[in-house]
């Protein structure tokens, strides 16, 4: 049960840690970039948030949770990280 959580906890850091890179890029005409103001799941419990690091839980599954983050930052006008010539 334990491991289960952690895997959750660490898939949705991992996407939150990709997006907060895929920022870095940012124009400054936009502002800093606050990873506290991602959008969240349904559910979610903050463990800790500022503007640099942003980590919380949330009760769904790995897959089930990956997608909807995804769909929530895709909402937003965010995109997929396609790694160049891959095609």
């Amino acid at each position: 049960m334990m491991w289960g959580a952690i895997r959750r906890s660490i898939s949705i850091f991992a996407l939150i840690g990709v997006a907060a890179l895929a920022a870095c890029n940012q124009s400054e005409a936009n502002g800093p970039f606050d990873t506290s103001r991602l959008p969240r799941m349904a559910g979610a419990k903050e463990v800790f948030a500022n503007a640099a690091t942003t980590i919380y839980t949330v009760p769904d599954a790995v897959p089930q949770a990956t997608e909807t983050v995804r769909k929530l930052l895709a909402d937003q006008g965010w995109q997929i990280y396609v790694r160049p010539n891959t095609a």
